[in-house]
């Protein structure tokens, strides 16, 4: 495992390396890192299987992961937020630390 986040990966399995990125729009990038160390020749297309089973792969490590501090604080604020009454422009409103 190179990298696991929530919305990228890269996974390497043999000489195999897969760079996923789930964000719109997506991206895949397969290399066979001892023929083309300086990956420049993106072989996912021939080689479906592998992406599958790589990508599969990048799925099992993020389940076993720790979801990252940044974005659990960051969930847990969006909640806060959806509680409170709404805003309009002009109007002040006191932030209570506390609740």
């Amino acid at each position: 495992m190179y990298n696991i986040e929530p919305f990228r990966a890269a996974v390497r399995q043999g000489d195999w390396k897969l760079v996923w990125g789930v964000t719109l729009p997506q991206s895949v990038e397969l290399y066979n890192i001892t023929q083309d160390p300086s990956e420049r020749h993106n072989v996912a297309g021939q080689h479906p299987d592998l992406v599958a089973a790589l990508e599969k792969r990048a799925n099992e490590l993020a389940a076993g992961a720790v979801k990252p501090m940044i974005l659990e604080m960051g969930f847990q604020s969006m909640l806060k937020q959806v509680h409170l009454p709404p805003a309009l422009p002009g109007e002040e409103f006191q932030f209570n630390e506390e609740d």
